[in-house]
């Protein structure tokens, strides 16, 4: 967070998002809710999050590193498969905390899976699982029942709940294209 704070000399114009267990920090435009992507389009973007920024930097040395959930699901399914290689499907978790019971991830990682129409090996049982709760439940329903949506009403954030569980609403795919000190660096993936 510290680093992240100071100024970028090689990115001034740079949008800086950070949250702690759901909140916006302090010197930053905003927080990660969804609601503040269209500040973010075309602009370079800094970010850290509770979990999402330290998961994508224990996947250095990946040979591809897409970030991916409901949102983006196809095209992540499409810039993985480009590439030819069997994939990994990382649910991020709470990094804070590995036994909190992060439902949306099981459900975004599930989509993904799913719209793969790939033979899942490693961990078939727990995608079996959360296909057949998406099937009877939906997503959107399994998104507001998760224990996160919990948290984010405690903090007034509702709204992002239905906003993360659409499926295919946004065509970005982040992807790592370089690493640095800090972390990944991401563009879209075309």
């Amino acid at each position: 967070m510290r680093r992240a704070e100071r100024p970028r000399p090689a990115a001034p114009c740079a949008r800086r998002l950070a949250e702690r267990a759901e909140i916006r920090q302090k010197g930053f435009a905003s927080g990660n809710t969804p609601r503040g992507r269209p500040a973010a389009r075309d602009r370079r973007v800094i970010f850290t999050t509770t979990t999402g920024a330290g998961r994508l930097v224990q996947c250095r040395g990946a040979h591809a590193v897409y970030m991916g959930t409901t949102v983006n699901s196809t095209g992540v399914v499409k810039a993985a498969q480009s590439h030819g290689r069997d994939v990994v499907v990382i649910p991020a978790g709470l990094m804070t905390d590995p036994t909190f019971p992060a439902q949306e991830d099981w459900v975004a990682a599930a989509v993904i899976a799913a719209a793969s129409g790939s033979v899942i090996g490693e961990g078939r049982t727990t995608f079996e699982l959360w296909r057949d709760r998406i099937q009877r439940e939906g997503v959107p329903a399994l998104f507001q029942s998760a224990p996160h949506a919990a948290k984010l009403r405690k903090v007034k954030l509702e709204a992002d709940i239905s906003i993360c569980a659409e499926v295919d609403s946004i065509p970005a795919v982040p992807v790592v294209t370089d690493w640095n000190a800090l972390g990944g660096i991401l563009s879209a993936w075309s």
